[in-house]
């Protein structure tokens, strides 16, 4: 499923080139995504409920029904769930909590297991931030010396077109980790995981030192990019 997720980065980016190809401003972006934000969240409220769970709640319902056919049963069902409610109750009194689930959260990120995986988590989180907020910027930069790209809306959908191999590669590095992880081995699923983290900064830093944009410069920026990323986020997955 996670391919499928990352499949809303193609599809967020080739919405907003199309929409700023056709002329609209970016307060109609902005509101096309807000609509789709929205059918995404009620979409939630038809999410059924899992058959296991769906079975389950029938067969309790079931066995009510026969509580309610034999008063001796229904009395001692009460008493059970009568007492089983006041000690969870008085135990999530005692323990429960957010600032409880604050010092566990503490806790665990401080434990020996823990502290070996928050380096990946922090590159993790760099990682988005330089995507996010750095390749955009560093493409419109790039494009400045061009004169095709001397209007702003020509820039915008330029740099959204580039970031669709960034989808890509996030849809592509998360399963082709995996495999190779299934099929070699870990450690050597680690090494081409290293391996391909440095040649994706490498590339990164090469392209924003000679400061020329081409789209084959970028598809390879962005796509080397996200192959690695989406490599990495399967990585802490499985660790975790």
């Amino acid at each position: 499923m996670f391919w499928n997720f990352q499949l809303s980065q193609v599809v967020g980016n080739v919405i907003a080139a199309y929409v700023l190809r056709s002329g609209a401003d970016k307060s109609t972006l902005f509101l096309v995504f807000g609509v789709m934000a929205v059918v995404g969240a009620l979409v939630f409220l038809c999410l059924r409920m899992p058959p296991d769970r769906e079975d389950a709640t029938k067969q309790t319902e079931a066995d009510r029904q026969t509580e309610l056919m034999n008063p001796s049963t229904m009395a001692l069902s009460v008493g059970t769930e009568l007492l089983s409610r006041n000690t969870s109750g008085a135990t999530t009194v005692e323990e429960g909590g957010p600032i409880q689930e604050i010092k566990d959260t503490f806790h665990l990120m401080l434990s020996p297991r823990m502290l070996q995986i928050l380096p990946l988590v922090v590159w993790s989180a760099a990682s988005m931030t330089v995507y996010g907020s750095i390749f955009i910027p560093m493409l419109i930069r790039t494009m400045l010396n061009k004169p095709e790209f001397l209007e702003k809306t020509k820039q915008d959908e330029a740099s959204l077109t580039c970031l669709c191999f960034l989808g890509a590669g996030e849809m592509l590095g998360a399963p082709m980790y995996g495999q190779i992880r299934d099929r070699i081995g870990n450690k050597a699923a680690l090494v081409f995981l290293l391996l391909l983290t440095i040649g994706s900064i490498a590339v990164f830093l090469y392209i924003n030192q000679i400061d020329d944009f081409s789209y084959f410069s970028a598809y390879l920026m962005t796509l080397t990019w996200g192959l690695q990323d989406g490599g990495v986020n399967i990585l802490i997955i499985c660790l975790m």
